[in-house]
């Protein structure tokens, strides 16, 4: 019988890359949706699914998110919301922010120039 080891511990966000609060990662691709997210969020936008779906264009906002987090090292935060539906019951969903010290890791003109690029980017490819 075999068994699968735990995967180690490491990658970008891991504990074996000593990441000061100063790094940060960007992602590479300026049309992506993750791009867009990540744009929003430093532009202090909070975002539930449902505007992911309607701004986005994407309904996977929990794995984006989820690759801000483990993939580009970035602090989002969730909080939990609740909200009457029609039937009377009351439907529970997050919203997401980026908080202000996370914001703060990338000099303010480099990330108005990235956010920049990333609104142009998305609406080239929105365009074509």
């Amino acid at each position: 019988m075999t068994y699968k080891k735990a995967t180690p511990k490491g990658g970008p966000c891991g504990i074996k890359q000593n990441l000061t609060p100063a790094h940060y990662i960007l992602p590479a691709r300026l049309d992506s949706v993750i791009a867009e997210t990540l744009a929003r969020l430093f532009r202090r936008e909070t975002l539930t699914q449902q505007d992911a779906t309607r701004e986005l264009s994407t309904t996977r906002l929990g794995s984006i998110i989820h690759m801000l987090r483990h993939s580009y090292c970035w602090g989002v935060v969730m909080e939990n919301e609740t909200s009457p539906t029609k039937d009377g019951r009351m439907a529970t969903y997050g919203r997401y922010h980026l908080p202000q010290s996370e914001i703060d890791r990338v000099p303010a003109d480099k990330r108005a120039a990235w956010i920049e690029a990333v609104f142009k980017a998305r609406a080239k490819r929105r365009l074509a």
